[in-house]
């Protein structure tokens, strides 16, 4: 069991590392599109156009059983066929499923390249890379409304897509980072509250918000600990937060945004335009000052600070928890 568990953090080290040095490489299939994929395809033969609100909930939790056993499964015999191959081929392929399933360097990139879009002057192509990141329109947004667009992605995204990934990691293994990730891109996909899903993506966006708890808590505390603060008050910070973290709708967005918001004495929320209509979100944060582009670069560095405390503890939790 010892060697099982250090051979398990090694494997996550090196996961992260591939995934700090190589991002999400274009040239390489990642998953997550063949899991896009195979839930589009089950979706048009189990979506049901004339059913009841009932038969969408059953038939859109068998989307979900599908999708989140069919990967976990899928998962699991890839490490058993390594591990009985050579234990170093275990490690290998447990790295690799570490690596793909951390997308932190992939969020710092993109956001990254909308900053040097803004910086250049060019708003539409800052628009277009945003509409990348996000489900709200961007055609005819603003430059701030780009940058609140931007940080309010990267805050949410260092929680579902950084540090929800790496806390199953440590906790269940690689089969545990790609069971949440097979319902967190369930979410993304049936997740909404349109009539065509409504319903159907109820099971999966609940269950999201399950999966989401703990670790949106987790990311908003590591934020407000080890965030670059400038010179603004830590404790102003955490009354901000605590007083708007359980302003939006989902019951674990508003706390890395509300955290973020606080930390750098802005607002985000506010009007934004969802599938042709304008949705008004509470706003977080004080607002002592509109956004710009250069925040961008700070929601960065707080990605980084927040992903530099967890992952070490990330380990030491596998390592107890698997010794």
């Amino acid at each position: 069991m010892t060697s099982f568990m250090n051979s398990m953090a090694m494997a996550l080290l090196l996961g992260a590392l591939l995934d700090q040095v190589l991002g999400d490489p274009s040239w390489f299939p990642h998953p997550v599109i063949f899991l896009g994929r195979a839930i589009l395809r089950i979706e048009k033969k189990l979506h049901p156009w004339e059913k009841s609100p009932k038969s969408q909930r059953i038939l859109g939790g068998l989307l979900f059983f599908v999708i989140t056993f069919g990967t976990m499964a899928a998962v699991a015999l890839v490490l058993l066929l390594a591990r009985h191959i050579a234990p170093w081929l275990f490690m290998f392929a447990s790295a690799l499923l570490f690596w793909l399933g951390l997308a932190k360097r992939s969020l710092e990139r993109e956001a990254r390249r909308i900053y040097e879009a803004l910086v250049k002057g060019d708003l539409e192509d800052a628009r277009g890379k945003l509409s990348y990141l996000v489900t709200r329109d961007t055609g005819h947004m603003s430059e701030e409304e780009v940058v609140k667009g931007v940080l309010e992605t990267v805050t949410e995204n260092t929680s579902d897509g950084v540090l929800a990934p790496l806390f199953y990691g440590c906790l269940l293994g690689p089969v545990g980072m790609w069971g949440y990730k097979a319902i967190n891109t369930l979410d993304s996909m049936v997740g909404y509250k349109t009539p065509r899903h409504l319903h159907f993506g109820r099971v999966s966006a609940k269950m999201d918000d399950v999966l989401n708890y703990v670790p949106a808590r987790l990311t908003a505390f590591f934020m407000l600990l080890v965030g670059p603060y400038g010179g603004r008050s830590r404790r102003d910070a955490w009354t901000y937060y605590h007083r708007d973290r359980d302003k939006t709708e989902s019951p674990n967005a508003g706390h890395p945004e509300a955290a973020a918001a606080g930390i750098r004495g802005i607002s985000l929320g506010g009007e934004a335009r969802y599938f042709g209509k304008v949705v008004s979100k509470p706003l977080l944060g004080p607002g002592h000052r509109p956004v710009g582009a250069g925040d961008i670069l700070w929601v960065i560095k707080l990605l980084n600070r927040s992903y530099g405390l967890a992952l070490p503890l990330g380990v030491a939790v596998l390592a107890v928890l698997w010794r």
